[in-house]
């Protein structure tokens, strides 16, 4: 007997990852950075894009303790489900972003927030500030991250960018795309391949 009852019964449809279609890639050109006034927010919003932070990553970031040259540390109470991870430092707008965060954040403990602000205060103005720019979702700077370096490591484009989908992917393609996703995964902070069909498509 089945005491748990099915989605069926329950009126719940089967869970649906990914629509080839729908691209919630957020690219900085396309917004008003003018509007986002608070240095420290610009920064963040920056590494969200050029390193594939989440948002609270990145206000929490503390540039001097991260950076390591050739890749960042995340501290495991930055990140969700307090698990740590690395990055690598690999585009020349990465670099120039963590040099610029060094620049703003003087003390070597510091976060990027702002010195008379709390980190609720903080996620408050951001939210304001990129809302302002016309990031609705700036979770999509993380979905431009992903498929700017899933073209990179493959030398195509994503699904959701117009690239070729699985099936119509060979066999030594296919192995490449497999291990590719798995780079990404673990850039992004998530430990399965799976999830890379919301930032990539399939």
């Amino acid at each position: 007997m089945n005491l748990v009852p099915t989605n069926d019964r329950l009126g719940v449809g089967n869970r649906c990852y990914s629509d080839n279609q729908i691209n919630k890639a957020v690219h900085l050109n396309t917004v008003d950075l003018t509007k986002i006034t608070n240095p420290y927010i610009r920064i963040a919003i920056h590494l969200q894009r050029y390193l594939g932070l989440r948002r609270e990553e990145s206000i929490k970031f503390k540039p001097w303790q991260a950076d390591k040259g050739d890749h960042i540390e995340l501290q495991a109470s930055w990140c969700k489900g307090g698990r740590s991870r690395t990055v690598p430092v690999l585009s020349v707008e990465a670099r120039y972003w963590l040099d610029e965060a060094k620049k703003l954040v003087k003390n070597i403990d510091q976060s990027l927030i702002s010195e008379s602000k709390t980190y609720i205060q903080q996620r408050y103005l951001y939210d304001k500030q990129t809302r302002l720019a016309g990031i609705k979702h700036a979770h999509g700077l993380r979905h431009a991250y992903a498929q700017e370096r899933y073209k990179i490591l493959t030398g195509w484009d994503c699904p959701k960018c117009g690239g070729p989908t699985s099936r119509m992917l060979n066999k030594e393609q296919k192995t490449l795309d497999c291990s590719v996703r798995l780079i990404i995964s673990q850039a992004l902070g998530h430990g399965r391949e799976s999830v890379t069909v919301n930032y990539l498509g399939r």
